[in-house]
């Protein structure tokens, strides 16, 4: 037993004899509670402060230290936030997260249906010419139009992003320049589940739904860098995107 451990049993001797006034402060949070400690009030350090103890039946066995707690819960956040039921709502503002509105204005509930891809990693360019493509179709044209276009059956036309973009045979519309963008198309074809999803809920035909508008909007812009030799370094900047899509039941298709 070491000194310290010696000089706990014996002042825990004289405050049980009545010869110790006042409380035992210890600092010796590996001590082993034993029988004869039951019913004592000690103050054991933490680390930062001393904590008061009662000794009890049930804690015979373990360490002082088990009972002095060294960390104790942190909350993050606005004052008062979170600390009962009625204040879990807490304004985006104050958690400093983006909103986003539709670019739509004329959006009616009653005959509309919209739906939207947030921030992904797609190219803005590609974005931009997919959406033109398949704007004005009904759901089931669009769809079957990027599931050839992602099995390179007939490709994209690039209408304004077609700087040295080569000439496809197999395009529609009467463009020459055009592409097969799998990634985005893949994306595009996550969109269409996500109105569909939202038109059946809403007990729409899918049909008769038509593609009335479709915006692609660039993003948050990711910055890195790209390691060049002697110690250069070349700026490397990965622009997200936004896309907005909006149907309306019409006539058949």
């Amino acid at each position: 037993m070491s000194d310290d451990k010696r000089k706990l049993r014996e002042e825990i001797k004289l405050l049980k004899d009545g010869k110790l006034k006042g409380k035992i402060k210890t600092h010796v949070r590996d001590m082993i509670i034993l029988p004869d400690m039951v019913g004592l009030s000690l103050s054991v350090h933490n680390g930062k402060e001393f904590h008061e103890i009662t000794i009890k039946s049930e804690m015979v066995g373990h360490y002082l230290g088990e009972y002095s707690i060294t960390n104790k819960r942190v909350q993050h956040g606005s004052p008062g936030v979170g600390s009962s039921r009625s204040s879990l709502y807490v304004p985006l503002k104050w958690l400093n997260m983006p909103t986003y509105h539709y670019s739509f204005n004329k959006f009616d509930k009653s005959k509309h249906v919209r739906s939207s891809l947030r921030e992904r990693d797609i190219s803005h360019k590609h974005a931009r010419e997919i959406a033109l493509a398949i704007n004005g179709k009904s759901l089931e044209k669009a769809r079957e139009f990027l599931e050839r276009v992602i099995n390179k059956e007939i490709a994209v036309p690039f209408r304004r992003y077609h700087n040295e973009v080569a000439h496809r045979s197999n395009i529609i519309d009467g463009f020459s320049a055009g592409r097969f963008p799998k990634k985005a198309s893949n994306e595009f074809l996550r969109l269409l589940d996500n109105l569909e999803t939202n038109a059946e809920y809403k007990g729409m035909d899918l049909d008769r739904l038509k593609i009335i508008s479709i915006v692609v909007h660039k993003a948050t812009k990711l910055k890195r860098f790209t390691p060049r030799a002697m110690g250069r370094s070349s700026p490397k900047i990965d622009t997200l995107v936004h896309v907005e899509i909006v149907a309306q039941e019409g006539q058949n298709n």
